[in-house]
């Protein structure tokens, strides 16, 4: 007699909504006075029924301490998140004051041009007086 129990299952409880809405424990202990309950046929009979209880025993622990790693994984990742979350903000900061650092920059690079470009100005102004001086200069002789 075989039974699908003795398949190697993996067992989670991530498909149940909510895992730590999930308080319920499984006990995993069957009495002795259950099997009688069960079948009162021939020793065989006894020994297979006490061979189901005792896997039916070891996929209940699995349950439980899976279960428990659950709850570990669920901490591991909240506290996954808050350091994700914290080290966003610190980037984020950073790129704040490295914007303000350049934008300073940019600023007193955009007042030098445009002081440069006012000399620029006034020196063409000078440049069309002096040309329009040349050419009276010019058309008087």
């Amino acid at each position: 007699m075989d039974y699908f129990f003795d398949a190697e299952l993996p067992c989670t409880s991530s498909a149940l909504p909510n895992p730590e809405a999930q308080t319920t424990q499984f006990s995993g202990h069957l009495s002795k006075g259950d099997s009688s309950s069960i079948t009162d046929g021939p020793s065989s009979e006894n020994n297979s029924v006490e061979k189901i209880r005792n896997k039916v025993e070891e996929l209940v622990e699995r349950i439980n301490t899976s279960r428990a790693s659950d709850k570990e994984m669920d901490s591991y990742q909240k506290k996954l998140s808050d350091k994700l979350s914290e080290m966003c903000q610190q980037l984020k900061d950073h790129l704040y004051s490295v914007y303000e650092d350049n934008s300073r920059k940019i600023e007193g690079k955009l007042t030098e041009l445009s002081e440069i470009l006012n000399n620029c100005q006034r020196l063409n102004q000078d440049l069309q007086e002096a040309t329009q001086a040349l050419s009276h200069l010019r058309d008087s002789f």
